[in-house]
């Protein structure tokens, strides 16, 4: 939001293109959200290394108990958890676009309120656009018989990551961004 003034509005000038200009932050923000997730795996790694645990993405004996699920059997032995892992990013990711999107029709404040008020209701609420529930363990078909398949979660990541670039970049090919920068 804050590019668009200064600097920002003379790269879409040179540019030609408020598309292109808007395509960029998207890709940022995909750059960064998966930065992010990397760090976050890496990290994990590390930690699992340091502890004597295994580097692998199989589910453990002992993840349900520590994930407070009673002890509950997963619904396979070795549950494909790499399909969870990319459930989440794609949550995150899909959350990150929509918030920038939001930020140009509503201001970056409001927008981050929102998305984290759909996030805390998703605790309480499943289904669409309640996506945050992609992000919890417990709420997936690898634990819970009943619940969101990984691969539905990212199709749905997918569609909502989809929506925000092209309706955010709809709104910003005819937003006036001169206005915005006398509002700020």
């Amino acid at each position: 939001y804050s590019n668009l003034m200064g600097f920002g509005k003379q790269l879409i000038v040179q540019g030609n293109s408020r598309w292109q200009w808007w395509v960029a932050k998207c890709l940022w923000v995909a750059l960064c959200t998966g930065a992010m997730a990397l760090i976050s795996l890496l990290s994990a790694l590390l930690v699992s290394s340091l502890a004597g645990g295994e580097l692998t993405l199989k589910v453990q004996d002992n993840l349900p108990g520590l994930l407070g699920l009673n002890g509950r059997a997963f619904l396979e032995e070795t549950a494909p958890i790499g399909s969870f892992v990319v459930q989440v990013e794609m949550c995150l990711l899909s959350l990150c676009l929509a918030q920038l999107a939001l930020s140009l029709v509503l201001r970056p404040l409001p927008a981050f309120v929102l998305v984290i008020g759909m996030v805390t209701l998703s605790i309480f609420y499943s289904g669409f656009p309640f996506v945050g529930e992609l992000c919890m363990w417990a709420r997936t078909s690898l634990a819970v018989p009943v619940s969101v398949n990984p691969l539905v979660g990212i199709g749905t990541s997918a569609v909502l990551a989809a929506a925000s670039v092209a309706l955010g970049g709809l709104y910003f090919s005819k937003m006036d961004i001169l206005d915005k920068e006398l509002v700020a």
